[in-house]
């Protein structure tokens, strides 16, 4: 059966437009997650990397001044030279979320393939940025790594305390 006759068929059957409807709806989701996502997750003190969702941000404010630049602009020099790759994974994922979920007959194990392709792709640009982080802190001395965890530790309870109530500091009281 050639592509034709199958958007024909699913044409006559009504089918079409509810499957370019999920399409939509899905990549609307997506773009307005990444959105919803940038804003929430934007804090204008840091200049972090959040890959995979894992915040790095309590981490990076702990840096002292100097180091924290330095970082600032190896994450930006990383950035600037993955800008093509980093864009490409997207387009890839898009394409791959995209094809699962207009596939006919629809599987609900492809669409969640494709969400742990997203998890891994983006884990693997995420590991270019905390290696940068590593190189940054393995320059510390002793003593400025033991502020800095010191430091990350307290930048890093204050923030789930505010985002859970259940967490008043870091002994959990």
């Amino acid at each position: 059966m050639t592509v034709g006759e199958r958007f024909r068929r699913l044409r006559e059957s009504g089918r079409l437009g509810r499957y370019c409807l999920i399409v939509s709806l899905a990549l609307n989701l997506l773009v307005v997650g990444i959105f919803v996502g940038a804003i929430a997750g934007h804090d204008r003190r840091s200049h972090g990397w959040n890959p995979a969702g894992l915040s790095v941000r309590p981490l990076i404010n702990a840096l002292p001044d100097a180091e924290r630049t330095v970082l600032i602009d190896r994450l930006r020099e990383a950035r600037k030279s993955e800008a093509g790759d980093a864009g490409a994974v997207i387009r890839r994922n898009v394409e791959l979320l995209a094809s699962a979920i207009e596939a006919e007959p629809y599987e609900a194990e492809a669409v969640l393939s494709a969400f742990q392709n997203q998890r891994e792709s983006f884990g693997r640009l995420g590991a270019r940025g905390h290696s940068a982080i590593v190189d940054v802190i393995s320059e510390l001395s002793l003593e400025d790594r033991i502020a800095l965890a010191e430091a990350f530790r307290e930048n890093a309870y204050s923030r789930r305390k505010h985002r859970s109530p259940g967490n008043r500091n870091a002994n959990g009281n």
